[in-house]
């Protein structure tokens, strides 16, 4: 007969997610284990998400709804962990799909090995299609701890953190573990969870895995909360710096530094792959050799310390590199480029049951949601536009302009222009606008203290205020 005494706490940070919540909600309060509490973070949403978590408190008793003004996701768990009265507790996203025995086979796991931490396998499926796919060795790596009942950081210490990567909905944690080692999520956009994540593992006592795949986490829908790091890029340093802070003052840094190094390099990969802006990379690249090589101590790693040689010399490379034009370009060509694209994915792939062809389609995947868009309403009285910026998002708005055909695209401006020359489309020095008829500018970059560095220095060149727009790629709207 099964045990349905021990309360477990299910925290679910909720931001702009209505139209996901009756599918993740119904799926938490339909598990076969009915001893739950549902707390739901609601963090400053502006759609109906608010009214929908209401609806399901009336409802329901289990469920209860805290609202905070909007700080995202880590600020929310943390908050919801607050009111947590279960034994156990499990943080999952608004918008994944839970098998009704998630809750049930994690908890009698974690009572059968007296584990503070249970992890479970998942699978991603396609925000669009509904297709599902592996998680190309980001979920749950179980070749690392072999046919172990429990474990802990002494027997994996090699790979203690490429046992999962840093999210935090596939663990189902012991509460008193939380509370007594003060582990909590930081208030950051993105990677809010990974310092948590691995620091829970360096100190669990017992851990244990339950392999069946019991999430489903959703991707491509532009909206995840995994799915925005650009600007937010010194969000993965802070994580780094603490944890390995974290390490040395539990004395366990030397057991663990392989594994810390190779997760370290992958982490500033991913991040630095993801910036398409070339000013926001000059900060990136800045800051890795004005303070992370030191506090990492990155001069002093050794080439068997990374998991690949291309991660070896790709932050090699970031290390000296002089253009960061060229590197840009390099490293665009890596993502897009099939065959040199799948050095990157090798590591992050279980090579035993991913095949070329399937990496190849992740790489496609990708490509397709790199695409920046902005609101085409601007373009409803058929302006003339210039754009500012010829870099991925200044290129995407172009075509948009142009396929659109209602807006009228004068030209492309950029301060690099020169680097443009061989391109389709003649890109102009900026001082061209002065000369230029137009309604309107749209400054093409992701960062809003760029965009407004770019304004200022317009607003200089004796360009109207209101002739200069910027769409906010993030929240959805004109600034």
């Amino acid at each position: 007969m099964n045990d349905y005494s021990k309360k477990v706490s299910v925290i679910v940070p909720v931001y702009n997610a209505s139209k996901y919540l009756h599918e993740s909600l119904g799926s938490i309060l339909g598990q076969t284990y009915k001893n739950i509490e549902l707390i739901c973070v609601n963090d400053g949403s502006t759609d109906d998400s608010l009214e929908v978590l209401k609806s399901y408190q009336k409802k329901d008793e289990r469920v209860i709804v805290i609202s905070q003004t909007n700080m995202h996701a880590g600020v929310a768990r943390n908050n919801g962990f607050s009111k947590a009265q279960g034994k156990y507790v499990i943080f999952l996203d608004a918008d994944d799909r839970f098998n009704s025995q998630l809750v049930e086979k994690m908890v009698k796991r974690a009572e059968e090995t007296s584990s503070d931490i249970v992890i479970c396998s998942s699978e991603g499926f396609d925000g669009n299609t509904g297709e599902r796919f592996d998680l190309a060795g980001s979920g749950l790596n179980i070749g690392i701890i072999g046919d172990k009942e429990q474990f802990s950081v002494y027997d994996i210490p090699e790979n203690v953190f490429q046992l999962t990567c840093g999210w935090s909905w596939d663990k189902l944690y012991l509460r008193d573990f939380l509370v007594s080692n003060n582990l909590k999520y930081t208030d950051a956009l993105v990677c809010e969870d990974a310092g948590m994540v691995f620091k829970s593992y360096a100190v669990a006592n017992k851990m244990s895995i339950v392999s069946e795949k019991l999430i489903c986490h959703r991707k491509f829908n532009g909206k995840s909360l995994d799915e925005n790091r650009m600007n937010s890029w010194h969000s993965v340093f802070d994580m780094l710096f603490s944890l390995k802070d974290f390490l040395w003052e539990k004395n366990i840094y030397d057991l663990v530094q392989k594994s810390f190094k190779r997760m370290a390099a992958e982490h500033i990969i991913y991040y630095l792959i993801g910036i398409s802006d070339k000013m926001i990379m000059e900060e990136y690249v800045r800051y890795f050799r004005n303070v992370a090589i030191e506090k990492l101590g990155i001069n002093g790693w050794n080439q068997s310390d990374y998991s690949s040689e291309a991660a070896y010399k790709i932050i090699n490379y970031l290390c000296d590199v002089k253009d960061v034009n060229n590197y840009m370009k390099a490293l665009r060509t890596v993502i897009e480029d099939r065959e040199k694209g799948l050095y990157y994915l090798q590591k992050k792939c279980n090579s035993q049951q991913e095949t070329i062809e399937g990496q190849q389609k992740y790489i496609q995947k990708l490509s397709k949601i790199k695409r920046w868009n902005f609101d085409t309403s601007i373009l409803e009285e058929k302006p003339r536009v210039i754009v500012y910026g010829y870099g991925d998002v200044g290129r995407d708005y172009c075509k948009q302009i142009l396929e659109h055909k209602s807006g009228v695209l004068v030209m492309a401006v950029d301060s690099q222009f020169e680097q443009y020359k061989h391109e389709t489309m003649q890109v102009h020095k900026i001082e061209d606008i002065i000369n230029a008829e137009f309604d309107v500018i749209m400054v093409a970059v992701y960062s809003k203290t760029i965009a407004q560095e770019i304004r200022g220095l317009l607003i200089n060149m004796g360009v109207p205020r209101s002739k200069i727009v910027w769409f906010n790629l993030e929240q959805g709207y004109y600034e």
